[in-house]
């Protein structure tokens, strides 16, 4: 039995990991001022850690659900501080680390947490299981907003005016609780200078790190030099999971390396890790000169989900998205892309060694190859869908080089340069390309071919259906060593060549001087079988 199909019992085992259940957070009735700059979600996690000479304003309204009994009474909000809830107004006195001056705050509307409010401060009651985000002054006098949940980068010495944030990430890591917790990077450039590796404890089972900004184009971290591997997160359990979202990874380099590595070192477990509202680019803007060698590189992780992510090169560089697996016995599973784009890149997404399911959907791509494998990568490859994308490819808009089993390429729309192919399946091992249009960019043919299959290996079926071509040199060419290749169902329009047979034991229909099939070309306006 295939190593994929491990997928559906390894899940069930996987329960034991958290459900990191979110919702969107909203700013509380009246406050229209831009002092919670994020869009980010909310998340369960542990109560916020906050230096003690922390002046702590904390919004929460009617319509923020989420962390419970972190407001109750007695409950910690950072070591050595207690707020007790007063039923009738708000907050009553607090004691331990907020000193004359300082205070914190609750209640739709307070903005100004600068001056002292006494025992005070805060109008209305804190609903049981209230969730919200929050802002507060640092002693330095600086405004930090975002999650409520989140360790501030700047409470651990970060800062945009630092020239390496290295120490203060590392710090922020070790200060979070036993099961992990959130670090928050608030809006602006943080430079890092150095290799950064997050390695979670291998003694602990259910640990989450969550990295937040506040928004894409918000919050940026950036590496001037060329760097190995910009940001690691070593996975060490079966339950270990990592979220990465709402920030730029920036790179001042031409070739700046990879930006974000995540690993697992315990194989073929299924804990989901999330990479969400994350751009990868060069820091001298959309596809000028810098770049990132990969964006992502995902090695011995399954279940890994990328949602609303865009990666960008400078027309024939980088990788987006590298997936791959360890050995035999460490395959990586299912990689799912969902909204995602990719801009003037060398490959979209590289299908490496070891990988079996990798699923892309309702993305754009713009580049050279849009998803690839590469000659001789290793072990048994199952399981490629593509589905529901516009792929502008200057060269191919899937290449497989080393065959995967079973392909699913269905209702995408493809640009194809002259001279290139839209699905070059060089070593096909079975599968379905249905519902596709296959169009040839400048609109004249010019040696270009909308599906290529050059060898067929095993006793795999193919199908081949219900796609149009148009203005293609040839619409399908099945190679010498193609065998097992059902066409049939397709519409042509303006080929040179509708279809190309050199293989055996295909079943195509007929040409147009033999028996009407399926298979039809439009021309001058009328349908006409061949």
């Amino acid at each position: 039995m295939r190593k994929l199909f491990l997928l559906l019992s390894l899940l069930w085992a996987t329960t034991a990991s958290a459900q990191y259940a979110t919702t969107a957070p909203t700013r509380p009735t009246g406050d229209n001022s831009n002092a919670i700059a994020t869009t980010a979600f909310v998340s369960n996690h542990s109560a916020v850690e906050l230096p003690a000479a922390t002046t702590l304003q904390l919004y929460a309204g009617s319509g923020v659900a989420g962390v419970a009994s972190v407001f109750t009474p007695g409950t910690n909000v950072m070591a050595a501080l207690q707020a007790s809830i007063n039923a009738s107004g708000g907050l009553s006195n607090v004691s331990g680390a907020i000193t004359a001056g300082n205070c914190l705050r609750w209640g739709p509307g307070i903005q100004d947490a600068g001056a002292a409010c006494g025992a005070g401060g805060g109008s209305g009651t804190v609903a049981s299981g209230t969730k919200g985000q929050f802002s507060y002054y640092a002693a330095n006098g600086t405004m930090v907003s975002g999650i409520f949940g989140c360790l501030p980068i700047e409470a651990y010495g970060g800062s945009t005016a630092n020239s390496d944030n290295t120490t203060a990430l590392a710090a922020a890591f070790a200060a979070l609780p036993t099961n992990g917790g959130c670090i928050l990077f608030g809006p602006g450039k943080y430079t890092f200078t150095s290799n950064n590796t997050l390695t979670l404890p291998a003694g602990t089972l259910n640990f989450n790190l969550t990295l937040s900004g506040t928004g894409k184009e918000v919050t940026t971290l950036y590496w001037a030099s060329a760097i190995s591997n910009a940001l690691t997160i070593a996975l060490n359990a079966s339950a270990h999971t990592a979220t990465v979202r709402d920030m730029t990874f920036a790179t001042g380099a031409v070739g700046g390396g990879t930006a974000l590595n995540i690993t697992q070192s315990v194989y073929e477990t299924f804990a989901p890790t999330t990479i969400e509202n994350v751009v990868f680019r060069g820091v001298d803007g959309i596809s000028v000169a810098d770049y990132w060698n990969i964006g992502v590189n995902i090695l011995g992780l399954s279940n890994t989900r990328f949602n609303n992510d865009d990666f960008y090169g400078t027309g024939t560089t980088g990788v987006g998205a590298w997936i791959a697996g360890v050995n035999a016995g460490g395959y990586s599973f299912s990689a799912i892309f969902t909204n995602c784009g990719w801009w003037a890149q060398n490959v979209g997404v590289l299908y490496g060694s070891y990988v079996q399911d990798i699923q892309i959907s309702n993305s754009t791509f713009g580049g050279n190859t849009f998803v690839s494998t590469n000659a001789g990568e290793l072990g048994s490859l199952l399981a490629l869908e593509i589905s529901n994308n516009q792929i502008s490819a200057n060269v191919y808009g899937l290449s497989l080089a080393t065959g995967v089993e079973q392909i699913q390429v269905s209702n995408n729309l493809f640009y194809i340069q002259p001279n290139y192919v839209g699905v070059y399946c060089l070593a096909c091992q079975g599968g379905t390309i249905t519902g596709n249009v296959f169009y040839s960019a400048p609109g004249t043919p010019s040696s270009n071919v909308g599906v290529y299959v050059g060898t067929s290996a095993g006793s795999m079926p193919m199908m081949i259906a219900g796609n149009t071509f148009y203005q293609l040199a040839n619409g399908i060419n099945l190679a010498a060593g193609s065998s097992q290749v059902t066409v049939t169902g397709n519409g042509y329009y303006g080929n040179t060549n509708a279809y190309l047979n050199s293989g055996t034991g295909n079943v195509v229909g007929a040409s147009c001087s033999g028996t009407p099939s399926t298979n039809f070309f439009v021309l001058n306006g009328m349908v006409t079988h061949c």
